[in-house]
């Protein structure tokens, strides 16, 4: 219980992959996550985070993933970051679906629990300009990125 004295920790909310909510397709190579910080009383502070990435069942390699399969746990990272902070783990595949949540500790050493999971599938290919679907251009002319549906977390 916490007491009128002492502010509630710190939650982590609005979680984005490349500066969007659940995007349709993310470069491999190009995944920053970014997460909004809330809680009560001033002077409040984030001070380590931590993000945990996993893979989707049935992504590529089908039936040898599951959403606990884990592509990058970073341990507790002492930094008071939480935009665009860069993808450090496994190499994901090109085509694949992937989970992240994100915790944090406080100025005072609280811990938040796990934020909501936030998903991407990452780009058919390395790059999005690489990746077409059939031959259709886009409305510039230029090749259409290969995407999925939204994914669900």
């Amino acid at each position: 219980m916490t007491s009128m004295l002492t502010p509630a920790g710190l939650r982590c909310a609005g979680l984005r992959c490349a500066h969007t909510v659940n995007p349709l397709g993310v470069s491999p190579d190009r995944v920053r996550l970014s997460w909004v910080l809330t809680g009560t009383g001033a002077n409040r502070a984030q001070r380590v985070y931590q993000v945990l990435v996993t893979a989707e069942p049935g992504g590529p390699g089908e039936g040898t993933v599951a959403w606990d399969s884990v592509c990058w746990d970073s341990g507790r990272v002492e930094s008071p970051a939480s935009a665009d902070v860069a993808y450090a783990g496994a190499p994901l595949a090109p085509g694949g679906r992937y989970r992240w949540k994100v915790r944090v500790w406080d100025e005072a050493g609280t811990g938040s629990g796990w934020s909501d999971p936030n998903c991407w599938p990452s780009w058919a290919s390395p790059t999005p300009t690489a990746a077409v679907s059939g031959s259709a251009p886009t409305g510039n002319g230029g090749p259409r990125p290969a995407r999925s549906s939204a994914p669900t977390c």
